[in-house]
């Protein structure tokens, strides 16, 4: 799979502070990647800068091919901070003005902006101006703006802020259609619960530095482990030499309890094939897999 974001050896400085240090990843076409981290990060520097709409002072982005330096790449929407619309005009001119700046025609942009504003459930506030909505509103017209025109690549900061439950069920059906309509996601949020569930990938920064990343599966079932309960003390000696090799064996809450956690040449159908090889019939094994919050605190600490 070609890959559609590109980031080599990123930093990006303010002064004397370091904002981004050195930030590498790539990320597939058709993935989303989840930007993670304690607020001041780095996040939403990363997001401007694949945006365009600073650059780098080290470094290459490419998106689609695309060298970016400081101009917002073809084929690209964003919803970066709050929506900056206009407050006088209406929902659906300021999303048509929108659609004309990203290059639509007049017919595909009212096209575009109507089908937009039914996608975020705004088609009722359609003629309300802008200035006259509330904040959970005004951030579901934002993301309408990143709706139009199909876009190749959608980035979105914090995209959930403001909105009620509901709108946090929409925003996560909304990252899953982007998905599959083909378009590369980079969402940024502090609703771990949310990012687990609809992310491929992730990307954790702490003080402007990558601290975790990969494959949102991998990296939890790289801290997953394995709780085993046996019949005697003879069959935990037993145990521990039948998992030694596939897995880092420690005592558990009992005696008669072993934690095992997969080494990467762990089997991947865990530890009872090992075991009854061995003729250890266990009592319990049981699979304790790890969150994407305790990965974010264990990595950020």
């Amino acid at each position: 799979m070609t890959d559609a974001i590109v980031a080599h050896s990123i930093t990006k400085r303010y002064g004397s502070l370091t904002a981004l240090d050195d930030v590498s990843f790539a990320l597939p076409g058709g993935c989303v990647l989840g930007l993670l981290g304690p607020n001041g990060a780095g996040k939403t520097t990363l997001l401007r800068l694949l945006a365009g709409l600073v650059r780098a002072d080290e470094g290459e982005i490419r998106i689609i091919n695309e060298n970016v330096r400081g101009q917002t790449p073809k084929d690209l929407t964003a919803l970066i901070d709050r929506p900056g619309y206009c407050p006088p005009l209406t929902a659906w001119e300021n999303l048509f003005e929108l659609a004309l700046a990203y290059g639509l025609d007049p017919a595909t942009a009212q096209t575009s902006v109507d089908e937009a504003l039914d996608r975020m459930g705004l088609s009722w506030a359609a003629q309300r101006k802008f200035g006259a909505f509330s904040t959970g509103m005004r951030q579901r017209l934002g993301l309408a703006g990143v709706l139009l025109g199909n876009p190749s690549v959608a980035l979105l900061d914090e995209p959930a802020s403001g909105l009620d439950p509901a709108g946090i069920a929409d925003v996560r059906s909304l990252v899953g259609s982007l998905r599959r309509a083909g378009t590369t996601v980079v969402v940024s949020s502090h609703l771990l619960g949310e990012m687990e569930q609809v992310c491929d990938e992730i990307l954790v920064l702490s003080r402007g530095k990558v601290v975790a990343a990969g494959p949102v599966r991998t990296l939890l079932a790289k801290r997953s482990h394995w709780e085993v309960r046996v019949q005697s003390a003879e069959d935990a000696d037993r145990a521990r030499d039948a998992l030694g090799v596939d897995y880092e064996v420690v005592p558990g809450r009992e005696p008669l309890w072993l934690l095992a956690t997969p080494r990467d040449h762990g089997d991947p159908r865990g530890p009872l094939p090992q075991l009854l090889s061995t003729s250890v019939v266990p009592i319990e094994v049981r699979e304790s897999t790890s969150s994407l919050e305790s990965l974010f605190f264990e990595v950020t600490a």
